[in-house]
């Protein structure tokens, strides 16, 4: 909280950035201190410089109801599913309401299998994966959160796919 002040802070009192040089829009929006509603105001971006949605949709404090309120992206720009499928506070009841993805882009299942907060009655009750694509074996066995039962219950693995015997 004191570093969000901190940063609005600065921003405000330096919008063109520090000592003649511009604030790193890749920077800002990798930044977990990011004011948000900086970027809810300012949707284009700062000083001409868009947002970058890697780095905004992999930033650990992205604010889920910017996503929910634009699904498409922000400025033209999509969000990188990769990156928020693999962001460890991604709010599953935002998968789970949108098992097909967002504005026509499915999940990424390589980052949904290696995130380490993925609920496993989320794989359970979809062995066969999300919108047609399956689950990523390999981020599945080594994910640190994988519960053995599931292995034990499934040990010719999911959906006709074998664990990785060296992950797990």
């Amino acid at each position: 909280k004191e570093m969000t002040e901190l940063l609005r802070y600065l921003l405000n009192a330096y919008p063109e950035g520090l000592d003649g040089r511009g604030w790193s829009i890749k920077g800002l929006s990798h930044n977990p201190s990011l004011p948000w509603e900086l970027v809810y105001e300012n949707p284009q971006g700062l000083n001409g410089q868009p947002w970058d949605m890697k780095e905004l949709s992999s930033n650990p404090s992205l604010d889920w109801d910017l996503v929910r309120e634009n699904p498409e992206g922000l400025n033209g720009q999509p969000w990188n599913m990769y990156e928020l499928s693999l962001n460890p506070s991604l709010p599953w009841n935002l998968v789970r309401d949108n098992l097909d993805g967002l504005n026509g882009e499915p999940w990424n299942m390589v980052g949904l299998s290696y995130n380490r907060s993925l609920p496993w009655d989320l794989v359970r009750g979809n062995p066969e994966g999300l919108n047609g694509i399956i689950w990523n074996m390999s981020g599945l066995s080594s994910n640190p959160s994988l519960p053995w039962d599931l292995v034990r219950g499934n040990p010719e693995g999911l959906n006709g796919r074998s664990w990785n015997m060296y992950e797990l």
